[in-house]
């Protein structure tokens, strides 16, 4: 992705806040359904020009932070928890400032599979790893729904090289520090940094875990495309002896290593991954243990798990503390704007179509340009981020009436 100059930002930026950014539907969002102090209670963070970082900002209603917002043109947006009084009041020092509610945020950087993906580093992407998040995305909101039962889910794509997860839904905002540590550590199988070759371990001589069988169905409807075709991990025989040494079953690995040589005479990938499973799996023609054929299907489990699984950024959802990027900033490096992914298109989103606030730009000055013009379209509804919004705002009314109805069930004397 090009880089875009700070220089360049900060003329961009001003067009942006002005006239694209959606106070409404931010405002409507963090308020909860009209909860006002929630929203004064919200830290807001911004990062200026110059690497100036301001953490504990909060403003009293929407008006406020529309003008803080444009009056400082921050190049990151971050929010933060809401605390048990204003932030910036709370920094005063007179009373303790303590988080007491926040969204469940996931946090997923493709960097993190580096070791897994042939295409890019660090904070590349292309369309051939692109799907790695694709996979990550539908198995964290799988695990979310069914086995959390959390309905309010929001993705956002990063800017750059990520997505980030929001869970709204009032009982994943109350949880505590411990309980959120509990739930990445529940959702977490790939473990271990750089230098621990194996980083996913299955529990022995036991079913799969639910999470982990359908875990492993959506890695399916993926794997030869991605790990086959667009990464060629199994172009390599290098990789493929590394996968072999994988394997933690003394049998299983050493019926692979007898039979290298019809690895290595495979014309293709497919062909390699297929060969690899068949020398892995014990003789058919002899009756086994309940032991032997679970040391087999583990590792070809514990593989694709490794290979696919979801990379969560740990640190980031186990606080309530911790800040992140919120939708509808713009990445600074990039320019593009992190826009909301509606996770039943995931398939389809393509980061490269994400409008850069340059592009945003020029769609209005285009508009501006054309001979067919209406005095009543607003700049939004000149340009190509308008779908986006018109999502979030979806996202937002369903939420907000989820929460409503909340607050009159609560004041109606109703116990839920």
């Amino acid at each position: 992705m090009e880089d875009i100059t700070s220089d360049e930002i900060q003329d961009l930026l001003q067009v942006y806040y002005k006239l694209l950014f959606p106070y409404k539907q931010f405002y409507n969002w963090l308020s909860y359904g009209g909860d006002l102090e929630k929203f004064k209670q919200r830290e807001f963070s911004f990062t200026l020009p110059g690497d100036i970082y301001i953490r504990y900002q909060s403003f009293a209603n929407r008006v406020e932070m529309e003008k803080a917002i444009q009056r400082k043109m921050p190049v990151k947006l971050d929010l933060g928890a809401i605390f048990n009084l204003p932030p910036d009041e709370g920094r005063k020092g007179y009373i303790p400032l303590y988080p007491i509610e926040r969204e469940l945020v996931f946090d997923i950087d493709m960097n993190d599979y580096d070791e897994v993906r042939n295409c890019c580093t660090g904070t590349n992407i292309c369309l051939k790893c692109w799907p790695f998040l694709i996979v990550a995305a539908k198995i964290l909101y799988r695990t979310l729904t069914v086995d959390f039962g959390f309905k309010h889910i929001l993705f956002v794509y990063s800017g750059r090289r990520g997505i980030h997860c929001w869970v709204c839904d009032k009982r994943a905002r109350l949880l505590t520090d411990k309980a959120r540590a509990a739930i990445v550590s529940y959702i977490n199988i790939v473990e271990g940094g750089a230098y621990q070759a194996k980083k996913v371990n299955l529990q022995k001589n036991k079913r799969l875990h639910p999470m982990v069988k359908e875990s492993l169905e959506i890695i399916d409807e993926h794997f030869e495309s991605l790990i086959l075709h667009k990464q060629q991990l199994f172009d390599s025989l290098e990789n493929v002896k590394k996968y072999v040494n994988l394997c933690s079953d003394p049998a299983t690995k050493r019926r692979m290593e007898e039979g290298f040589n019809q690895i290595e005479n495979c014309k293709n990938a497919e062909q390699r991954w297929y060969t690899m499973i068949q020398l892995a799996e014990p003789p058919k023609d002899v009756k086994h243990s309940y032991a032997v054929m679970d040391n087999y299907f583990r590792f070809i489990d514990e593989l694709k798990l490794q290979l696919c699984y979801p990379r969560l950024d740990a640190n980031v959802s186990k606080s309530m503390n911790h800040l992140l990027k919120t939708p509808f900033s713009v990445h600074p490096s990039t320019g593009r704007v992190c826009v909301p992914i509606d996770i039943q298109k995931i398939d389809s989103f393509n980061p490269f179509e994400v409008p850069t606030i340059k592009h945003l730009n020029d769609e209005i000055n285009l508009y501006d340009a054309s001979e067919v013009k209406n005095k009543h379209v607003t700049a939004l509804e000149k340009t190509s981020l308008k779908g986006h919004i018109d999502f979030f705002n979806g996202f937002i009314e369903n939420l907000v009436r989820n929460s409503a109805e909340g607050i009159k069930r609560k004041n109606e004397g109703f116990d839920f």
